[in-house]
């Protein structure tokens, strides 16, 4: 994540999830790890013309939301401690904000920081900025800490915390096989009950959001919410699809 997106089409989608998926009644308690690095040099960030042209259908996924975004992006603060400020994933979800550390031989402290500020959350998100990676793929002097590892999830995992995990898309291959390949690693890795599923936002950079259930009960919470996006507003529209039966056990 980087402070630049915030308000962008792709934190409107992100944070649309996260309020449906934990602020509806039964609530489910959020923490949020921002997986922040420094705003990059490139001009990106810019998927902000939803706010201006074409509003209603946007708006209609989530009216608040989509007000409380506006207000950010028209004050020209844009950070993630704006949306903690403006209370847009609740009043009472937890946020983790360090900068990721640039080094590979700093981030077992940084982990166990994000460990222990989630550690009351039913639901973590992480946000790296690129998404994920295997294990192996870790390099002693990594730089430009984009990614989590799939190891890094599962200490939050293995104290019954379910998971919301983003990941960017890439052009090597279709996404839905992109998709199906990593919820197949974080099944194969953190063996949830019903398996992992995933959201996929089509709008400004395609992404993915993996849920990964640490519990039955969560898993049928989870999933029947993010049904019922897709069968929403936000489905209808075309932002979003992919969900249950996508990525099965």
């Amino acid at each position: 994540m980087q402070n630049k997106y915030v308000a962008d089409v792709g934190d409107f989608g992100k944070c649309g999830i996260l309020r449906a998926l934990c602020r509806r009644e039964p609530s489910l308690s959020l923490g949020v790890v921002w997986c922040l690095v420094s705003d990059g040099r490139r001009n990106d960030g810019g998927f902000v013309s939803y706010l201006d042209g074409g509003g209603d259908r946007f708006s209609a996924c989530d009216p608040e939301l989509y007000e409380a975004l506006a207000g950010i992006f028209h004050s020209n603060r844009r950070t993630v401690a704006d949306v903690r400020e403006h209370e847009i994933l609740g009043a009472d979800a937890t946020f983790f904000e360090e900068l990721v550390p640039r080094h590979d031989r700093d981030r077992k402290q940084w982990l166990a920081r994000a460990l222990q500020a989630t550690a009351s959350c039913e639901v973590v998100f992480l946000d790296p900025d690129n998404g994920l990676k295997r294990p192996d793929e870790r390099h002693p002097q990594l730089r430009g800490p984009k990614h989590v590892f799939l190891d890094e999830l599962e200490p939050f995992f293995a104290r019954k915390q379910s998971l919301v995990i983003y990941h960017h898309l890439g052009r090597q291959c279709r996404h839905d096989k992109q998709i199906t390949d990593w919820a197949g690693q974080l099944a194969e890795l953190l063996h949830p009950p019903g398996g992992p599923f995933a959201l996929h936002w089509h709008r400004g950079t395609a992404r993915a959001f993996f849920v990964v259930p640490a519990s039955s009960r969560h898993g049928r919470i989870l999933r029947q919410r993010a049904q019922g996006m897709v069968d929403g507003p936000w489905g209808r529209h075309g932002h979003l699809s992919g969900v249950c039966d996508l990525c099965g056990p």
